[in-house]
């Protein structure tokens, strides 16, 4: 075999460092650049999440706060579990006699579950002049009553009297507490 010129050798050093180099980065350098361009789009995307993360940190006493009113917002709107039923038929019994109403009739109704609340319902009729039974309807959907008036069918006799007739469908909401306490 015969020896290499140095010129030969420079030559055959120069092509083996050129295919060291093209191995290196097409092995190498662009799955590298390809993994830092992927690292760099997680990164923007984990400060935009971090940045959205600080905006609700710092909007949770606001949270709160409108969670805490609305908790007392369905307070005034529902009654606990234990005040309906029975309590419910006494107080529209008394409400017909403080008022000067005539109660014909009372019945309980269902008990309807809905996701987040119970719905007792009650139906009952009225006979007055309309200046009571107005007060009346009025006064059922008063604190500390708290019932819903769903439905009222009025009728009149058209007698000199000017009695009104009414059937009045009431309901009353529970909202069972969850593992908190209620405000």
């Amino acid at each position: 075999m015969r020896k290499m010129s140095r010129r030969d050798r420079i030559l055959l050093g120069v092509w083996a460092a050129g295919l060291v180099i093209a191995a290196l980065a097409i092995g190498v350098a662009r799955p590298m650049q390809k993994r830092w361009s992927s690292l760099k789009r997680d990164i923007a995307s984990l400060q935009k999440s971090i940045s959205e993360a600080e905006a609700m940190y710092r909007e949770t006493p606001a949270v709160e706060a409108e969670a805490a009113q609305l908790g007392a917002v369905v307070n005034t709107l529902s009654r606990p579990s234990d005040e309906v039923g029975p309590a419910m038929i006494r107080e529209i019994d008394q409400l017909t006699r403080e008022l000067g109403v005539q109660l014909l009739t009372l019945r309980p109704g269902d008990v309807k579950d809905l996701d987040v609340c119970k719905k007792h319902t009650a139906v009952f009729e009225v006979e007055s002049d309309f200046g009571r039974m107005t007060r009346l309807l009025y006064r059922l959907e008063e604190p500390p009553l708290r019932l819903w008036v769903e439905g009222v069918e009025i009728s009149s006799d058209r007698t000199p009297e000017n009695k009104v007739r009414a059937k009045v469908s009431v309901a009353a909401y529970t909202v069972e507490p969850t593992g908190e306490k209620r405000p």
